[in-house]
């Protein structure tokens, strides 16, 4: 298995204790990124994404900024849970702090859903009403403020590293909860197999099938010479996608055309370009009538068995003519289905800006570059795979990697033989320092 990158998002103290929950485990590699403020967390991501494989934060706080400004998805990180024994120890200090059980305390970030352990009855927490959802963090210092005020509670609890910074500087009684080590393990565990699962899906079997649908006459066996042009301008159009997909184009017989290509490639195809859009195009300068089925696999067999069942679907009135059939046997309309999003990096060192601008690579080719490499795991590569890669001839490509090599953004390490001609130079994409 290969070695799983997270980024470790949170407060300087909470990145360190999830730096030293990840060098006892074996198979992570942590890139650390602290921030005094949790709107930084939108910039951070931004900028390093490229590295990452899945995204750890302190807690919900910083999690739920991420997912509300739309930077991150669900599934592209986690964080560690602060109830349990995180909250517990809190408690525990404050008890032996106070001399007693201090009953009212206010808290924030932790839902009521995980306050109702027996051992936390004794104690009325007033709390946000935001819960673990985002909201400014000032909101949230008011909050307290105002029920320590008002006399209603005797101490603020929160989550969040800035509450706690001006509760403190004000003087009003505060503790903060911090994950424990086990909740981070546990998150821990959570990405590393959730970024297998993705490096997995990535690699299935997908067979994208495109069915003409003859009139009856042509459906018996006879098919004129005008279908037989109008199938060689479909068959051109079929063959241009199967190389937009890494594919290989099969013509099966019957006005069946079967592209074989992997999850990753076909993935990106359907995230950056509107099927639906190509296939009506296809049949509009074809003049056929055609069907689209999609069919994932964990074996080429079981991709053959979805596709004909999403050829089954499609046409069908609650249905488009483009049906997917993933490998959960989930029966789709292409519109129906999330594709990943290409992971951008946002390029904003003023010094690569201007080194990049004297030569001909631009930040958001080299920005899809990075992505390219990310989504597939590969950071060696030749001028014919970046070709590929980039929809672009293997000149330009090699243009390209050249110029990366002088500004220190690519090596060569080796070159490809055992093909005819000159060998291929082996470049490896280094990351901007």
């Amino acid at each position: 298995m290969k070695e799983v990158v997270i980024g470790v998002l949170g407060p300087e103290d909470s990145v360190e204790r999830s730096l030293e929950v990840i060098d006892k485990l074996e198979g992570i590699r942590a890139y650390p990124y602290s921030y005094e403020n949790t709107e930084d967390v939108k910039s951070i991501i931004e900028q390093h994404r490229y590295k990452v494989d899945q995204w750890l934060f302190s807690g919900p706080y910083p999690y739920s900024y991420a997912i509300d400004t739309g930077v991150i998805t669900s599934e592209e990180g986690a964080y560690a849970t602060l109830h349990g024994s995180s909250l517990l120890s809190v408690l525990l200090n404050i008890f032996i702090d106070f001399g007693y059980m201090v009953d009212q305390i206010s808290l924030d970030t932790i839902g009521e859903e995980h306050l109702n352990s027996e051992q936390l009855q004794v104690i009325q927490f007033h709390q946000v009403s935001q819960g673990q959802y985002y909201e400014p963090h000032e909101k949230i210092v008011e909050f307290h403020q105002q029920k320590y005020d008002q006399g209603d509670t005797a101490v603020a609890v929160t989550c969040i590293h800035a509450v706690y910074r001006k509760l403190k500087a004000r003087g009003v009684p505060v503790y903060r909860v911090v994950p424990s080590e086990i909740s981070i393990q546990l998150a821990l565990d959570y990405l590393k197999q959730r970024a297998y699962t993705h490096s997995y899906q990535k690699k299935q079997f997908v067979i994208l099938g495109v069915d003409v649908i003859y009139p009856s006459a042509v459906a018996e066996g006879f098919v004129p010479y005008q279908t037989q042009h109008q199938e060689l301008d479909l068959h051109r159009a079929i063959l241009k996608m199967s190389e937009q997909v890494n594919g290989s184009m099969v013509k099966i017989g019957g006005g069946k055309y079967f592209i074989y290509s992997t999850r990753g490639d076909v993935d990106i195809f359907l995230q950056e370009h509107s099927i639906r859009e190509r296939i009506d195009q296809m049949a509009a300068q074809s003049g056929l009538d055609i069907r689209v089925g999609i069919g994932y696999g964990h074996t080429v067999l079981e991709a053959d068995e979805h596709l004909q069942v999403a050829f089954g679907y499609a046409g069908e009135p609650e249905y488009d003519r483009i049906v997917l059939v993933n490998e959960e046997k989930e029966v789709l309309s292409v519109s129906q289905q999330n594709f990943p999003m290409l992971t951008q990096q946002r390029i904003a060192d003023e010094d690569w800006l201007e080194r990049l601008n004297e030569l001909s690579i631009n930040p958001t080719q080299l920005s899809r570059i990075y992505a390219l490499i990310h989504h597939y795991e590969k950071d060696e590569l030749t001028a014919q795979e970046l070709a590929h890669w980039l929809q672009r001839s293997e000149r330009n490509a090699r243009r390209i990697l050249v110029d990366l090599e002088e500004v220190g953004l690519a090596k060569i390490v080796g070159e490809e033989s055992g093909q005819r001609g000159r060998p291929k130079k082996v470049y490896q994409i280094l990351n901007p320092s």
